[in-house]
């Protein structure tokens, strides 16, 4: 496995992470969970997080389920599509060497 900080003594510039959060989290907040990470890799790793698309109670989702459905037991979920779409042209926009969520 290569590190973060030889890969970047390979490349010559810091490789860029997109990061997901979870479900009701804003990508900011999710950034800050893992800051001293963010700084021990700073001169290996652009740390970039994308909100998820769909609002929900105290954040965002990244799908949605029908009223009293669980993730684990859904058979289906709405708004995945527009989603897995989005974070697709992140990633492809993004120049991105890794993701994280």
């Amino acid at each position: 496995i290569v590190s973060l900080v030889s890969l970047t003594a390979m490349v010559g510039t810091p490789q860029r992470i997109l990061c997901l959060h979870g479900k009701g989290e804003l990508g900011s907040a999710f950034l800050d969970t893992f800051s001293a990470l963010r700084e021990a890799t700073s001169s290996a790793a652009e740390w970039q997080a994308i909100d998820a698309l769909h609002a929900i109670s105290g954040g965002r989702a990244w799908w949605l389920l029908a009223p009293g459905e669980r993730s684990f037991t859904a058979e289906s979920y709405i708004g995945d599509d527009v989603s897995i779409a989005a974070i697709d042209t992140a990633w492809k926009d993004g120049s991105f060497a890794g993701i994280m969520g």
